[in-house]
């Protein structure tokens, strides 16, 4: 596993770590929205963009998006349950929201990695007939 690739997966995560704590701190303290919802959102939000600099960027997919697309909204749905089961439960044990978000953003960065690198971008003559 290349080191650059981990790096490039760091950056874009990053990335998208900042546009779903943007959301959702936005729509805790602003718009007074339940902290699970806002959760759900910030992380939707971040989809499209971690979606193409990970295909472009970062595992350099050359597969057509009907296969590498439809993979990556798999993954990313067992990503979601994963997020909001491990948020809701740190909730619900009382740390502050934003170490609650930490704590998912780990498990599921550590998840969404292996899954996209040996599953969603994996080269499609691998998975041909």
């Amino acid at each position: 596993m290349p080191t650059s690739q981990i790096m490039r997966y760091g950056i874009v995560g990053l990335t998208a770590v900042a546009i779903h704590y943007a959301v959702l701190i936005t729509l805790v303290e602003l718009a007074d929205m339940r902290k699970l919802v806002a959760s759900i959102i910030g992380f939707c939000a971040a989809i499209p963009f971690n979606y193409y600099f990970q295909h472009r960027w970062v595992f350099r997919s050359r597969n057509d998006h009907s296969l590498a697309l439809t993979r990556y909204m798999i993954v990313t749905t067992l990503g979601l349950a994963i997020n909001s089961i491990v948020f809701h439960t740190g909730l619900a044990v009382g740390l502050p929201y934003l170490l609650a978000q930490a704590v998912a953003i780990l498990l599921v960065t550590a998840f969404n990695f292996i899954a996209n690198r040996f599953y969603t971008f994996t080269a499609y003559s691998a998975v041909q007939r």
